[in-house]
């Protein structure tokens, strides 16, 4: 994000650590880049309570500084010893798309790109920060540039100002911001053939983020279901804890078992919608590439605590005819220091990972 008044303007290479902050956890992870890969050098997770993030905004950052001071000196694996970092942003309170204009000079370009954000985002410009990059340039038969495609995103100023007030009362140096799709990107660096997409799904604990991915972020969106949603309806339907529904969740899931036609009952409205979304998303983005190139999704990755759920994969799989991979850093990046790592806990903490890397990649 556009914030030049918080950092550095000499940029200088230093340790730094991913901070992604949840709903319900901040996640960390320290990285160091080593001629074989990165290698690990810390992470950890602190909980937070329901109150903490209220709609994107850190309600209590003075007193959320202090847990995280206190996380960061006690990690659960190795040691944080930075206290510069990339912070995530999260992605479902955050307007990003795709928009087409008309060349411009560069000096022109911000304010072209401002007038067209007021025609999609329902906010005023000036509540918001906003960034954008050029991903793709169209030339008429003479060679000169007639169309920018540019990539723009948005984001609430009394968002990114909460995450401000953090850092300082934390004595965090923010190097940047970035919205937590863009790092889970980088962490799971999915491969793609020429002419062919990735969905990537980010199962959270309240919503669910997707993306449909080429070489750059094409369409996103946000469904508010999540781990969350799944929990509630176990805890209703089997009349038993908050605690019990989860355990049950993370182990059994959608699989085999003595409970699978309850859990089946639960959980399938969830189910439903999650895939009915995934399907419109998928529709509409090929349909709009007809117009171009015509690409099809030929995969699709999911990470976050929610893709934990034994058999949500396969039911996702099912739906959409494609392949679908449970991703995680640990598989998709040659990191050391991690392999003794519970395999389970890696999707947890892709979006920390990945905002890792940025600081050295």
């Amino acid at each position: 994000m556009s914030l030049k008044n918080h950092f550095p303007l000499i940029e200088k290479k230093q340790s730094v650590f991913g901070l992604d902050i949840g709903r319900h956890e901040v996640k960390f992870v320290q990285l160091k880049s080593t001629r074989h890969g990165e290698k690990l050098v810390g992470l950890g997770s602190i909980p937070l309570s329901g109150e903490t993030v209220i709609e994107g905004i850190i309600a209590e950052p003075e007193a959320l500084a202090d847990t995280i001071i206190e996380g960061l000196a006690h990690p659960a694996r190795g040691h944080i010893n930075s206290r510069v970092a990339i912070i995530g942003l999260p992605q479902a309170h955050l307007f990003s798309r795709i928009i087409n204009i008309p060349a411009v000079r560069h000096d022109k370009l911000k304010d072209a790109v401002l007038w067209e954000a007021q025609q999609y985002i329902p906010m005023p410009i000036s509540d918001l920060y906003t960034d954008h990059e050029i991903v793709k340039t169209t030339k008429d038969e003479t060679g000169v540039i007639r169309e920018l495609e540019i990539v723009l995103v948005a984001a609430p100023r009394a968002i990114v100002d909460s995450y401000i007030k953090l850092c300082q009362f934390s004595h965090i140096q923010p190097r940047a911001m970035e919205v937590s799709l863009n790092a889970n990107i980088r962490a799971l660096h999915p491969r793609v053939e020429e002419r062919t997409a990735t969905l990537m799904i980010d199962a959270g604990s309240v919503t669910t983020d997707m993306a449909i991915i080429t070489d750059y972020i094409q369409v996103t969106t946000t469904v508010n279901i999540g781990g969350d949603s799944f929990t509630d309806s176990i805890v209703k339907r089997l009349k038993i804890t908050t605690d019990q529904a989860e355990e049950i969740k993370l182990k059994f899931g959608v699989t085999q078992s003595d409970l699978q036609s309850k859990i089946l009952e639960a959980v399938s409205p969830h189910i439903t919608r999650l895939s009915n979304e995934i399907a419109k998303l998928i529709k509409y983005y090929e349909e709009r590439s007809k117009s171009t190139t015509p690409i099809k999704v030929s995969q699709v990755m999911i990470t976050g605590g929610g893709s934990r759920m034994p058999g949500l994969a396969h039911i996702i799989s099912q739906k959409t005819q494609l392949p679908v991979d449970i991703s995680s850093p640990w598989d998709k990046q040659k990191t050391s220091g991690g392999q003794d790592l519970p395999k389970n806990l890696g999707p947890i903490y892709t979006t920390a990972y990945g905002l890792a890397m940025r600081g050295w990649n």
